[in-house]
């Protein structure tokens, strides 16, 4: 009888494969490659592909099929390993351009093709950093880094690594400050008190403070 194979990713719900490559030796199957099917690419670590072996035309567990010597039942068992192709391209990072207001949020994520395992950046602002197991680039940018930046995006695999450059151009915020300092705080009677006016988000040229009691002075810078 000819072979059919189906998968499944929750062992419950399987898939035909159709016409899957199979390595046959002694007259036995040594080896299926699964490299045609876009479900089973770039699965992570700990996932497990549950794999049934069909006779021609027979799509269900039940009612008859072959017999097994190693189980002593109607049946077949499949054992063996799934393994990951070997790669032979390092990966393509496509390079790109992008624009972010400093003080506030960013995000991107490198794209590259050839099966990337791990992601990395350099020459980014301050604020920026990137997961290495997805190539996400993300973070606060710091209020203070107006300018343009060749940020160098690189992608690698068991092949080797390959380089991009991500043109980030960060405008300075227009906006108002906006000051997050505590807006209620505590003093004691004859103890020195300090208290400092911070701000987020934008820059700010000068800070005033009004209806200060006659015992404290303001530090403009």
């Amino acid at each position: 009888a000819q072979s059919q194979f189906a998968y499944s990713l929750n062992g419950v719900d399987f898939v035909l494969i159709g016409t899957a490559s199979v390595t046959t030796k002694d007259g036995a199957i040594s080896q299926i490659s699964l490299s045609g099917i876009s479900a089973l690419q770039s699965l992570s670590e700990d996932k497990t592909v549950t794999l049934r072996f069909y006779a021609t035309g027979q799509t269900d567990t039940g009612g008859w099929g072959f017999k097994s010597s190693s189980s002593g039942s109607y049946g077949l068992d499949i054992g063996g390993t799934i393994g990951s192709a070997v790669v032979s391209s390092v990966p393509v990072v496509s390079s790109a351009t992008a624009s972010a207001v400093a003080g506030n949020s960013f995000s991107y994520s490198i794209v590259a093709s050839n099966a990337p395992l791990g992601y990395s950046m350099a020459n980014g602002p301050s604020g920026l950093g990137v997961a290495s197991s997805t190539g996400i680039i993300s973070g606060t940018i710091d209020k203070n880094a107006p300018g343009t930046y060749l940020i160098e995006i690189a992608a690698s695999n068991s092949a080797g690594s390959g380089q991009g450059i991500l043109s980030l151009t960060v405008s300075a915020n227009s906006g108002a400050p906006v000051v997050n300092s505590p807006t209620s705080v505590s003093a004691t009677i004859g103890t020195i008190f300090s208290y400092e006016i911070t701000t987020a988000l934008n820059s700010q040229t000068s800070v005033e403070a009004k209806d200060l009691p006659s015992w404290l002075t303001l530090n403009p810078t």
